[in-house]
């Protein structure tokens, strides 16, 4: 899968023995809530009715629209909507997550700077088997396509590349911003050091990814950075989707990520 790969390119060869081997723990939460608005042309929108129906979302990351695994997929969000006073039918609202690990090795940096990492994934029942990918500090990336990334690994990927922090591209307000176009959509970032404590940074980023057609979806995510390693070590991310009709189904994505172990580390 190819995440803006203009500039990114993923050379085939023997891997070589990792440098650097990074472990995150992660979990990932599914939440759909609809809102259902009155229609006086429709009388039957104004009786309570029951939400039903099978969802299958598009999860969009860094400009890349990533089908969402089987186990993913929202199903059968049932409920039963009261009318409120403000003339709004609300509910329908369903949950799922999942946990484990995601192990990344360091395995080579090429001339173009991007950096070559094997990622694989970790979880209850099934682990996944490990990808080769190339990651750079705009947040682009390559992926070897025959194997299929969970949402989770793009969401760490994308940060792990170097120079994601690049000091001579900040604003007189500590800020810098990514554009980049791809797969049919066009995508606006802005990262931002709201805090700073020695060579730990807390970013901020906020993200709107639009479609050619379709509704826009808005990243907002908190990523503890650590400067003098280079290494994202916590990425809070919520991925929100609000589809507009008579009714209106916002599907919110959250994904935490917390940096478990480094082999560089140092006591």
């Amino acid at each position: 899968m190819l995440f803006f790969a203009a500039q990114a390119t993923l050379a085939v060869q023997s891997s070589p023995a990792p440098v650097r081997r990074l472990v995150y723990s992660f979990t990932r939460s599914v939440g759909q809530n609809a809102t259902v608005r009155n229609d006086v042309s429709r009388p039957d929108w104004q009786q309570t009715q029951p939400l039903t129906g099978r969802s299958s979302q598009t999860f969009v990351a860094s400009g890349e629209q990533v089908p969402q695994q089987k186990e993913n997929t929202v199903e059968n969000a049932d409920a039963n909507v009261a009318p409120s006073r403000a003339g709004a039918l609300v509910g329908g609202h369903a949950d799922s997550e999942r946990t484990g690990t995601i192990a990344v090795d360091v395995l080579r940096q090429q001339a173009d700077g991007g950096l070559v990492v094997s990622i694989g994934e970790q979880t209850k029942p099934a682990n996944v088997a490990p990808a080769t990918c190339v990651v750079y500090g705009n947040t682009s990336l390559a992926c070897d396509p025959a194997r299929t990334l969970n949402p989770e690994e793009y969401s760490l990927l994308r940060f792990l590349g170097s120079n994601f922090i690049d000091p001579s591209s900040l604003d007189a307000q500590r800020h810098w911003h990514i554009a980049q176009s791809g797969g049919g959509l066009d995508t606006t970032a802005d990262y931002g050091i709201s805090h700073a404590d020695g060579a730990n940074l807390t970013v901020t980023e906020s993200q709107t990814i639009t479609p050619k057609t379709g509704s826009p979806t808005t990243v907002k995510s908190t990523i503890e950075y650590d400067f003098k390693r280079s290494v994202p070590t916590s990425i809070d991310e919520r991925v929100t989707q609000t589809k507009n009709g008579v009714e209106t189904l916002a599907t919110t994505v959250r994904t935490v990520l917390q940096l478990v172990s480094d082999s560089q580390a140092h006591p």
